[in-house]
């Protein structure tokens, strides 16, 4: 919600805040998408450096059961996000 709102004040002041706040937006998901939660791409990188250490892989079980548990987290961070935005406004 937010987003939209300041992405729209950018662009109404022309291409070089519009870009800026684009490229700020570009680099904050990519470091929350290297974040260690399962179901991002950090992630499956921890599982990578668990089999690299441990040299087995992680039950499918267990893979499973830190998808869920990450996708509960990132929809509760959402929802979080969210609500603190319409609260804002």
């Amino acid at each position: 919600v937010m987003i939209a709102e300041v992405t729209s004040e950018a662009a109404s002041a022309g291409l070089g805040p519009y870009w800026r706040i684009i490229g700020a937006l570009s680099i904050t998901l990519a470091i929350m998408n290297i974040l260690p939660i399962p179901a991002l791409d950090g992630g499956q990188l921890l599982f990578l450096l668990y089999e690299a250490v441990t040299r087995r892989r992680p039950s499918a079980r267990v893979r499973l059961v830190a998808q869920q548990v990450g996708m509960i987290l990132l929809i509760g961070f959402m929802a979080f996000l969210i609500f603190n935005d319409i609260l804002r406004l």
